[in-house]
């Protein structure tokens, strides 16, 4: 799994263009080299309003545990 991306954009820019109601606590500085287990932002659904929160990119295959 290569798994690496680049992510330029902030929780502000983020949070506008998924309709994000709640903000994000934690800033995260713009990587041209996300990489396995490093933190990102995710957007979740919860109940009826999406969440910006920070989540840890990666795979953990299903033979792994």
């Amino acid at each position: 799994m290569c798994g690496r991306y680049a992510s330029s954009r902030g929780a502000h820019d983020l949070a506008s263009h998924f309709h994000v109601e709640e903000p994000v606590e934690q800033v995260l500085a713009p990587s041209w080299n996300v990489a396995p287990t490093d933190p990102v932002y995710g957007v979740v659904q919860r109940e009826q309003a999406r969440a910006l929160t920070v989540l840890r990119w990666g795979l953990v295959p299903s033979w792994s545990t």
